[in-house]
């Protein structure tokens, strides 16, 4: 039980403990998973009534090794991994490595490139529409926010929010651009002329500036 107990949501899909609420813990050696490996636990009872979502997960995960250095592997004996869990509506995971057993749910909401943000998270990556150089590229538009939601939308200081690439607009880390639409119109649009935010279900999967950005955090330039 203390691996759900104590779980807070913020940005719609970010799980932070109670004690991470107060402290920023992004970015800090001890949020990455050594040597880029990931191990991993499905149980496989409790998708045998999801078999197609048991498949998404998979063929995520290949797709991300397929591009990076990072490796998942079934879990054997440790202490810190990521577990798959069936959720009856939210897709939500926690930032990098926790050092415990860390649940990555997955609920029918989970389609098109959801299921590779959920997992981008768990390695190390928080949302794009939060980075510190944001404003340049994209206005948030407060006035369609329901009210008392607009803290999931703060920009990242940037001494806690390294990035690693240029701006990118095809990144799977946005929200959706309607999240917390009070009135159904967007909540974030593009700055950029030519430019638009797409909804998650629309990406297919990592764009190359996600690719360049899991490599250069866990420093596998070589893949």
């Amino acid at each position: 039980t203390s691996v759900y107990c104590k779980q807070h949501v913020i940005e719609g899909d970010i799980i932070v403990h109670k004690s991470e609420l107060l402290r920023n813990v992004l970015n800090r050696e001890s949020k990455l998973w050594p040597n880029a490996i990931i191990p991993y636990e499905i149980i496989a009872s409790e998708w045998k009534h999801k078999p197609w979502m048991l498949y998404l997960i998979l063929k995520t995960m290949n797709h991300i090794e397929a591009q990076t250095c990072v490796r998942f592997v079934p879990r054997s004996d440790e202490k810190a991994f990521i577990i798959f869990t069936p959720h009856e509506s939210e897709c939500k995971s926690y930032v990098g490595r926790i050092g415990r057993p860390q649940p990555i749910y997955i609920g029918p909401a989970c389609v098109g490139a959801t299921v590779a943000h959920e997992i981008m998270h768990a390695i190390g990556f928080k949302h794009a529409h939060s980075r510190p150089d944001r404003d340049k590229y994209i206005e948030i538009l407060w006035n369609n926010i329901i009210n008392e939601r607009e803290i999931n939308f703060e920009k990242a200081n940037s001494l806690d929010y390294t990035t690693f690439t240029p701006f990118d607009f095809d990144s799977i880390m946005f929200l959706d651009p309607y999240a917390f639409s009070k009135n159904g119109k967007p909540t974030f649009i593009s700055k950029v002329p030519g430019e638009r935010i797409r909804k998650k279900s629309e990406k297919l999967g990592l764009s190359e500036m996600d690719v360049i950005s899991i490599n250069t955090l866990y420093k596998c330039n070589h893949v």
